[in-house]
């Protein structure tokens, strides 16, 4: 089935987006950096059966228009929001948020937390290690005093999380056995803050879950889902 793709003129950038589905909350699917639709091609279509679905291409591609802002959250999310107004997308929302991603859907939550009703993290970066990777003052400084961005912790949520970390591919040293506790207790602490989450670790996980290993992000997705419209 051919998909429908459109486009969202935000100002400095022109965003190709494909909505599918329908149903009384969106999933918003939010990709690494350098990320984008194809990232949820494995993913999208099945959670499109239940409920309406927005995945995009970020602003950072290579073979998008180039954003005239820095990559930081505040712009991502910032570009988002313009792009749910153009395309008529209201809340509520569930958000998904994978490697990068997840900083970026902690602070939507943070700015629009009545907007949001659950959230899953796809192998998801703390505030470090997503302020390597991206150009941002307000992943460490969001809040007054250079705090973290709290997280929301009154919604269905998902912790997902590959037993090896993200940038594990081909062409890296195979994590050892310390790197892999160190990634998985990083996301483990998430509970703190999120008591009310599931956590589950993926075996033999490579850095695209939402590709290797789409049924766990789907069956993920599907809970958070359920739990979210039971308290609509």
């Amino acid at each position: 089935m051919e998909r429908s793709y459109d486009y969202a003129d935000i100002g400095d950038v022109s965003l190709r987006y494909l909505a599918e589905g329908s149903g009384n909350a969106t999933v918003i699917f939010e990709s690494d950096l350098g990320g984008g639709i194809d990232d949820w091609e494995r993913v999208q279509p099945l959670i499109s059966l239940f409920t309406r679905t927005l995945s995009y291409d970020r602003a950072d591609l290579q073979d998008n228009d180039p954003s005239l802002s820095p990559k930081s959250a505040e712009n991502m999310v910032a570009d988002l929001r313009k792009l749910l107004q153009v395309a008529d997308i209201k809340p509520p929302y569930i958000l998904v948020g994978h490697c990068a991603g997840a900083a970026h859907i902690r602070y939507f939550a943070h700015k629009y937390p009545n907007e949001v009703v659950g959230q899953v993290f796809v192998d998801g970066y703390d505030d470090a290690k997503a302020a390597d990777k991206i150009e941002s003052h307000d992943i460490q400084g969001a809040t007054k005093g250079g705090q973290s961005i709290p997280f929301l912790n009154n919604a269905p949520t998902s912790i997902l999380v590959g037993d090896n970390p993200p940038e594990t591919s081909a062409q890296t040293p195979e994590p050892t056995r310390r790197d892999r506790r160190q990634w998985i207790e990083s996301h483990r602490e998430w509970l703190r803050h999120m008591p009310q989450a599931r956590f589950r670790v993926i075996a033999n996980a490579r850095r695209y879950l939402p590709l290797s290993h789409p049924d766990f992000v789907v069956e993920e997705i599907n809970r958070v889902l359920a739990d979210a419209r039971r308290a609509l």
